[in-house]
């Protein structure tokens, strides 16, 4: 007889979900032996999953759809969190337990696909040797179970009228990534897409902007654009092109990126960053928490000027013997005090235009 005791820690059920306002070609309460057509159309769409081998989705696969799963995943993320925010970020479908789910679905963050009347489960236990069932630890570990079972929530919480959106950016981070796992992501993903990479020595960020952070990302552009032409200066603009460098790894698709300075080392053509200086202006708006250093990132790279915005502060950096030092003007545009940036984004929240009339007539 074995000596081991298994006691129940909680079940998990398993959820089909997709990217939010996604269209699903197949009818609700389609019933279970017409789903043919929705699992010959979900294999034609992007899979994340946590491994190569998709142990999950496989086994959902398996009991919902009779058949094996014949699909390469697109990302694969050892991280179910990460899953989840990939896939609100729009990078494709994955098969994700159940209390991971529900409050994305309840806020249309995330599309239920499938939630399968055949439910797929998961039951996670804790062992231990019944000779030490008494023991103390073994004990504290029965109540944690017991606890742990009381606060996991397998259904959907009701809805309530106020729910909290996401404001400036979702963001989605893996960590202990090598670099060149990171160009398999970068080069996975297709080239038209509304989300920007950055790549920092194992740790790779990939950032959805969302209303809050477009508007301020392409008014602050607007306003560059704006003084380049006032002060008959010369630019090339590089908006979030990748700016790969092996040698350092690191890799950054930045909100705006200009040459101004080094416009006659790079016009006409396109820009080489293994010989190439780097940009002379990067603009990055992080109006939520970032993982990423971002001013150690590109002073490494050796970016002379660095403006930051928050949603509410603008801040400037100048690169002086390697490091960022905040400066109350821009080099660039040493005329132009930092509050006109504000009172220029505070004005075109109610009339662009008339927000660049003023700004020329100011200056």
């Amino acid at each position: 007889m074995s000596d081991i005791e298994y006691e129940l820690l909680f079940e998990e059920n398993f959820w089909l979900v997709g990217p939010p306002n996604i269209a699903i070609p197949i009818a609700e309460g389609i019933s279970q032996a017409d789903l043919n057509p929705l699992s010959q159309w979900l294999l034609t769409q992007d899979w994340i999953a946590y491994s190569e081998e998709l142990p999950i989705a496989r086994r959902f696969w398996r009991v919902v759809f009779g058949r094996r799963i014949d699909v390469q995943p697109k990302l694969i993320i050892p991280d179910l969190r990460a899953i989840r925010q990939a896939v609100e970020c729009g990078f494709g479908f994955s098969v994700l337990p159940d209390y991971l789910c529900v409050d994305s679905v309840t806020e249309n963050r995330l599309t239920l696909v499938l939630k399968p009347t055949q439910a797929v489960t998961n039951r996670i236990w804790l062992a231990f040797r019944k000779s030490e069932r008494q023991l103390p630890k073994v004990k504290r570990m029965l109540e944690i179970c017991q606890i742990w079972r009381s606060l996991v929530v397998t259904s959907a919480p009701e809805a309530t009228a106020e729910l909290q959106k996401p404001i400036g950016e979702q963001r989605v981070v893996i960590w202990g990534l090598s670099w060149d796992g990171y160009l398999q992501i970068l080069n996975a993903l297709p080239q038209s897409r509304g989300c920007h990479l950055i790549y920092d020595n194992g740790i790779l960020e990939i950032t959805m902007p969302l209303e809050e952070h477009e508007f301020s990302s392409r008014l602050i552009e607007c306003f560059i654009r704006t003084l380049i032409e006032l002060m008959g200066m010369r630019m090339k603009t590089m908006g979030s092109t990748t700016m790969n460098y092996p040698f350092l790894k690191k890799g950054a698709e930045p909100d705006n990126a200009y040459y101004i300075q080094n416009q006659p080392l790079v016009k006409g053509r396109n820009v080489d960053f293994t010989k190439d200086p780097p940009p002379d202006l990067v603009v990055e708006v992080d109006i939520t928490h970032t993982d990423i250093e971002k001013n150690k990132f590109y002073a490494a790279i050796g970016v002379p000027e660095f403006w930051r915005f928050n949603g509410k502060v603008w801040r400037i950096y100048q690169l002086h013997e390697g490091e960022y030092m905040e400066v109350e003007s821009s080099p660039t545009f040493p005329q132009v005090p930092k509050e006109r940036l504000i009172a220029f984004l505070e004005q075109a929240k109610e009339d662009e235009i008339a927000a660049i009339r003023d700004l020329r007539a100011w200056f």
